[in-house]
């Protein structure tokens, strides 16, 4: 069975550390939204925080709103597929990075790490020590992951309360499968550089994370459609009520002013005007 490696002594902020150099700032003062492109792109939030929302890809309609990114989140950009993207709002102070991707190519030693084959741990280093990188990596992605799964759970999206990192949705990572780009060449120095397992692993984790946000939403915006539809035919029903009595007042009215009507004589003040009121609804008083 699959240990948990020897801990080492990461610094608290280990995830922005390790992605000082990669990458590039984002200057998110006066942004109301950051499009957050596709799955080549990782997003680290280095100070304040990044407000999550789900959107509809197509119709860009109804913000949903998801949780909040706190410092040392990594997110990687939203897939291709699912019916709602991800957008972020940054709340002032937010600092960002836009953290190119790239392929790691690496020998094929004949002994793949195959996802299915893992047992569930902590985060699972094939009996392995992860480097600095490759633990930040796992922590800000589980980070990440940690918001989406948890939106259409019981409420835990307000951004009030401090989860540990025990909680998070840790990414499995296999040493070696994540690289800087500057080890590499210089025309990768601010690229991170994935291998292509992990990757696919990562996109297709999102996907999965994605498409339960659509199906937790379409139950959202069937309720909200459940309510607005009682609460107007509850509203029909009150106006209903309310013209009947109205009606009933009326004739009660009209035949109380008849009585006291001299013989000969007009229609009093009050029942004049309730005959134009009962004309106004289309009623002919007797």
């Amino acid at each position: 069975m699959t240990s948990v490696p020897e801990q080492h002594a990461y610094p608290s902020d280990t995830v922005a550390a390790a992605f000082d150099a990669l990458g590039t700032p984002v200057d998110c003062a006066g942004l109301r939204s950051v499009h957050l492109e596709g799955p080549q792109v990782l997003w680290l939030v280095v100070a304040g925080a990044l407000d999550l929302f789900a959107v509809d890809a197509a119709q860009q309609g109804h913000w949903h709103y998801l949780g909040r990114l706190e410092p040392g989140t990594l997110l990687l950009g939203p897939v291709e597929g699912p019916q709602h993207t991800l957008v972020g709002r940054p709340l002032q102070g937010c600092e960002l990075r836009r953290v190119p991707l790239r392929e790691l190519y690496r020998p094929d030693y004949g002994d793949t790490w195959s996802y299915e084959q893992q047992y569930p741990s902590r985060y699972d280093t094939q009996d392995a020590a992860l480097s600095l990188l490759e633990h930040a990596f796992a922590l800000g992605i589980g980070r990440g992951h940690r918001v989406l799964f948890e939106a259409p759970l019981d409420g835990r999206t307000a951004g009030d309360e401090v989860v540990a990192d025990d909680d998070i949705l840790w990414m499995p990572v296999a040493p070696g499968s994540v690289q800087y780009g500057a080890a590499y060449s210089a025309e990768a120095a601010g690229d991170l550089l994935v291998d292509a397992a992990m990757w696919q692993r990562m996109v297709n984790r999102q996907y999965r994370l994605l498409s339960t946000l659509d199906r937790w939403i379409e139950r959202l915006e069937r309720a909200h459609e459940d309510r607005t539809a009682a609460g107007i035919k509850a509203g029909e029903s009150v106006r209903e009520q309310a013209d009947r009595t109205l009606i009933a007042s009326i004739g009660r009215s009209g035949r109380r002013g008849a009585r006291r009507s001299e013989p000969g004589g007009g229609h009093d003040a009050t029942y004049a005007a309730c005959r134009l009121v009962a004309r106004a609804a289309g009623i002919t008083l007797s």
